[in-house]
């Protein structure tokens, strides 16, 4: 699985309108530095324009890949493409393909009725599999993140998630740790930070292998998620919200690079 996409995240309390979060026509970009090493990377999330499609679905693209000298070292790109109920706002499937010094080619597809999804992964079929739904929508794990704009969390809130690894479902903890000043280029800004996590000994994913990702929702009239950060044994890597585009307005990030 691939550094940004290790999870799938269902969250509880959203129900019925998990990537309706993320409105028709909005976009994000983030620029990835690690450690100290500035641009290696970059990741869009581009929400297809209202009236884009006329069969009842709208897309969700996130892309990723390697900028700079990272991109000589260790070419990557990887499409990740989200269909969505129209309606319902509920995710009908999942294609992605990744190129480079990871490769990745599969389709999860989401079977309400049946409460299963099946995932065929192309790349590496001992990776393809079934699993079980519950009654709650599944959702991407940058797409939860950016989704935390909307809790409007104090310090000490907490929300429930589940996580799918390995084919099984565990739980997983959202909580609204505390506010921040983070620096920015127009000065330093307040954003209240929220970290997910694993009870311990239950750990899977990124956190068996003692990762950690971090958000900070800014905390202003139009609150985005301006700076997550991945923290694995080999480094840590920071996304910053460079550019937001909403169906009406179109702003450039203040977050550090």
């Amino acid at each position: 699985m691939r550094l940004f996409c290790l999870l799938i995240l269902a969250l509880l309390p959203l129900r019925a309108e998990p990537l309706a979060l993320i409105r028709a026509g909005e976009s994000f970009r983030y620029r990835l530095n690690w450690g100290v090493l500035i641009g290696v990377g970059e990741i869009r999330i581009d929400a297809a324009q209202p009236g884009a499609s006329t069969d009842g679905t709208r897309k969700v693209s996130i892309d990723i890949a390697s900028n700079g000298l990272a991109r000589v070292l260790y070419p990557y790109t990887n499409h990740a493409e989200v269909r969505l109920d129209q309606s319902t706002g509920r995710i009908l499937d999942i294609t992605e393909t990744g190129r480079g010094f990871c490769l990745s080619d599969s389709t999860t597809r989401f079977d309400y009725d049946q409460k299963r999804a099946i995932h065929t992964d192309r790349a590496d079929a001992r990776e393809s599999r079934e699993l079980a739904l519950t009654d709650d929508a599944p959702m991407d794990l940058i797409s939860a993140l950016v989704s935390t704009r909307h809790w409007q969390a104090k310090p000490g809130d907490t929300r429930t998630a589940l996580a799918i690894f390995d084919g099984k479902l565990y739980p997983v903890t959202l909580t609204a740790v505390r506010l921040e000043t983070i620096r920015t280029r127009s000065g330093e800004q307040s954003a209240l930070l929220i970290v997910p996590s694993m009870a311990p000994g239950q750990e899977r994913g990124i956190f068996k292998r003692g990762g950690e990702v971090k958000v900070w929702i800014s905390q202003d009239n139009d609150p985005q998620p301006v700076k997550m950060q991945i923290t694995l044994s080999f480094g840590t890597g920071t996304l910053h919200l460079v550019e937001h585009s909403a169906p009406a307005t179109t702003t450039l990030a203040q977050t550090s690079p």
